[in-house]
């Protein structure tokens, strides 16, 4: 998926019938051929408190025992398949508003782990029909992790000052910084940081592994100004002019912490990095009902 999309594979034993995100079908954009246990995969643009729902047939009419749902989502991994999700089952098809992840009767999902998919599947006894849901991004919650060799001097989000909600040390060069904050669509984050040899590109470097912009994803879900002075408390924010795409050092640093490489200009000591997080959806359908 594109930069700023969440993306999930799934698995249904036997049919999958519908995948609705955030009140819309995108039944439509998933690969429903092949044999029964094929993965299947679909992306969207996440929206804070938006429900993921995948409904699914088991023909034998057990889906817990004889059918069963598998998945790993950004936001709902498999490691915790048991506790991300909740299912609502039945042996009628299930109802249209059900499919939207609404209505009465949902229950934390059967979790199985004896079945055919590690760790397990979920899935009802008895029940030939099940429907799943779950929320990608919650409300509050959407990580960063940042290195920055030598210092991170600020980080703002939407406009704000966050730097002491950041976890970890700001002025030791190879410390992991993590930073939470509530999705804003259309907000930067931003990270100001400072090499003190003077040299972004040559002897220090940004590097950041964020929920939607993975680390291998760096160079292209973030731009940079950088300066051989400081940094302007407009830039700082996002804002300003002369913003551009980053240049990007390919194993900069060794060992894997650092992996696939860093952001920062040559000859430059200070640098901001802003990323958007999540994107303005473009199309009104994705907003909340």
């Amino acid at each position: 998926g594109k930069v700023g999309s969440f993306t999930c594979s799934f698995r249904i034993d036997d049919h999958t019938r519908t995948v609705f995100y955030n009140g819309t079908d995108i039944t439509s954009q998933v690969d429903l051929g092949g044999a029964w246990n094929a993965t299947r995969r679909v992306a969207f643009m996440p929206w804070p408190g938006a429900k993921l729902v995948v409904s699914g047939q088991d023909v034998n009419g057990d889906f817990f025992k004889k059918g069963g749902f598998w998945a790993d989502c950004d936001g709902a991994p498999v490691d915790r398949l048991a506790k991300a999700w909740e299912s609502f089952c039945s042996n009628e098809v299930i109802d249209a508003l059900h499919v939207r992840g609404e209505g009465a009767g949902w229950a934390p999902a059967a979790f199985n782990d004896m079945a055919q998919w590690e760790p397990g599947t979920l899935g009802e006894a008895g029940k030939e029909y099940c429907v799943f849901r779950t929320v990608p991004l919650k409300e509050n919650g959407y990580r960063c992790d940042i290195r920055v060799d030598d210092y991170v001097r600020a980080v703002h989000y939407n406009g704000v000052d966050i730097t002491s909600a950041v976890a970890g040390d700001l002025n030791r060069w190879n410390a992991l910084r993590r930073v939470n904050f509530p999705p804003v669509p259309g907000a930067y984050v931003v990270v100001y940081g400072e090499d003190w040899k003077g040299d972004f590109f040559g002897k220090g470097g940004f590097w950041a592994d964020c929920d939607t912009a993975p680390s291998g994803d760096l160079a292209r879900a973030w731009e940079s100004c950088c300066s051989d002075a400081g940094i302007s408390l407009e830039h700082q924010r996002g804002e300003g002019a002369g913003w551009r795409s980053p240049t990007f050092r390919k194993g900069s640093h060794a060992g894997k912490d650092w992996a696939p490489g860093t952001l920062g200009d040559l000859g430059k000591g200070h640098c901001a990095f802003r990323m958007r997080p999540i994107e303005v959806p473009a199309a009104p359908a994705a907003a909340p009902a």
